[in-house]
Order: C-alpha cells, then sequence, then structure tokens
C-alpha cells in the first residue's frame, strides 16, 4: 500500500530486474513470433504506478499499462515523460469492468503482479484477455495462493479464510495491534481504521481455489497451466524416499502444494493460428 504512494524515479526504473520467467517468455515470443522485441507488445493489466511498464519501455519493448486508479497512475507518468514515452498513451485508467481501448488480438503478452486477488469478476477479465490477447499469445501472473495461511496485505493470518461478515470484523479488532500502518490510516480513530481494513478485505480481495481459475480460464476458451521453481528439500527427500524414485509425482504434486498454500504462478495461453 505504501509505494502507490511514491512518484516512480528513474532510479527505480533501472535499479529493477525482470523475473527469470518474464525473460523466458520474451525469449520464447521473440522465437516463436519471429520477431524483434521492438515489434512485441507487452500490457501490464493493474500497473499502478507502471514501473514494469517503465521498464520494459526502457528496455526497447512497445509496453502499456492499465489501471482502475488513477491517483496511482499519475505517480508513474513523470518517469515515463524522462524516459520520453507519452504516459497518456502508455499508462491508461480503465473502469472495474476490466474494459481495455486495446484492438482485438493485439498483444503477445499480458503480465500481472499480485493483482488477480484484487479482480472480483474473474471471467470478464478473461475475457478481455481473450479478446487482446493474439493466437498463441502468452500471459503470466503471480499472486499469494488462496489457503496460504498469512494475508499478505494485512499481515494477518487465516483472516482471508474467513467468511466475509462479523467474523472478519471482530478478528480485525481482536487482532488491532497486528495491523500494518497505512498512510489512509492518518487521522483516523482505532474503529474508523478497523472499518476501513474491513471493507478494504471485503470488497477488494477476492481469492480463488486453482480450479475455480482452470475453470475460468476454460469458460473463457483459455489454457492455464500451473508453474513452481522450488522443489523437495535434501532432507525431505531423505525423510520420505517417494520423492526421489518418482520425479514426475512428485513435481505434479510440488507444483499443487506450492499453488495451493505458498504464491500461484499461473501461465495463461490462448490457442490459435496466426
Amino acid at each position: 500500500m505504501a509505494n502507490k504512494h511514491k512518484t516512480l524515479t528513474l532510479d527505480e526504473i533501472e535499479q529493477y530486474r525482470l523475473s527469470h520467467y518474464l525473460t523466458r517468455l520474451l525469449d520464447e515470443i521473440a522465437t516463436e513470433f519471429n520477431i524483434e522485441k521492438s515489434k512485441i507488445r507487452v500490457l501490464d493489466f493493474g500497473c499502478g504506478r507502471g514501473l514494469l511498464t517503465a521498464k520494459f519501455l526502457a528496455l526497447g519493448y512497445e509496453a502499456y499499462g492499465v489501471d482502475i486508479e488513477e491517483y496511482v497512475l499519475s505517480k508513474g507518468r513523470d518517469a515515463l515523460k524522462q524516459l520520453h514515452a507519452d504516459p497518456d498513451k502508455h499508462l491508461i485508467k480503465i473502469t472495474p469492468g476490466n474494459d481495455t481501448p486495446f484492438p482485438d488480438n493485439f498483444f503477445h503478452l499480458i503480465i500481472t503482479r499480485d493483482v488477480l486477488e484484487h479482480v472480483e469478476n474473474l471471467d470478464t477479465m478473461l475475457k478481455e484477455y481473450h479478446r487482446i490477447m493474439i493466437p498463441q499469445g502468452k500471459s503470466f501472473h503471480s499472486f499469494i495462493a488462496k489457503w496460504n495461511p498469512r494475508e499478505p496485505h494485512l499481515g494477518l493470518r487465516f483472516i482471508h479464510w474467513l467468511p466475509k461478515n462479523w467474523l472478519r470484523y471482530w478478528y480485525l479488532w481482536l487482532s488491532y495491534n497486528k495491523l500494518p500502518y497505512w498512510i489512509e490510516f492518518e487521522n483516523l480513530s482505532k474503529k474508523e481504521r478497523i472499518a476501513f481494513v474491513y471493507n478494504y478485505s471485503i470488497n477488494q480481495t477476492f481469492y480463488r481455489s486453482i480450479s475455480e481459475i482452470e475453470s475460468s480460464c476454460k469458460k473463457n476458451k483459455l489454457q492455464a497451466r500451473f508453474y513452481t521453481n522450488t522443489s523437495p528439500s535434501r532432507l525431505l527427500k531423505l525423510l520420505f524416499p517417494f520423492f526421489y524414485f518418482f520425479p514426475k509425482p512428485t513435481k505434479r504434486f510440488w507444483t499443487w502444494k506450492e499453488n495451493t498454500f505458498n504464491t500461484v504462478i499461473l501461465y495463461i495461453s490462448k490457442p490459435g493460428t496466426l
């Protein structure tokens, strides 16, 4: 929550490093479509201040960012000007309905980071993905899993497991001293702070299981694949020799475990021919 109030700087953009997931996807796209990077069109969906969008532009890609909050987008516009990019063209405000102004079959790659857990209607978002992604286009998403014990935005354990009713509200009362400080709390009373966080938890977080995500992708004619770059430790392999002798079932189990209880790493692709 704190970063959304900070103005994006050129130093931040320079120091930011793309993950190996993204660099690999970009290399795959360049090879599969036989195009140079200046022709690769990338969308950062839920871009916030536009850090990732700016990084892609600085690296020479054709990049765009969309977000529903104009205030947050405004924090990145000056940085884009310093990169000699038009901020009104590359940082675009959209409505919560997830409609974008881009033409059909436009993007080679769509990215979100810690965004899908804030999307209330995943179907409308994926429907828009299907429209704006080119055939054989790809998308990459990382976000906290539904059954991760710790809710990362509030820093509390198990609160997102509770139904969205008075149980969450009283949990927040009992855990008030453990809540992180947000700038939005300034000049608010304890009761008002709890009400603010409760409304955030109810109206701005929507955790889903991997089966729910797969179902929504299938409904919108997209292919979903979950991934993890972790594996059982040596100690676990010693304690459970199964992990040594059956690598394929182990990989499937570990991918399920990580995407269910830790962090979801999701690839979505659009079938079709070029």
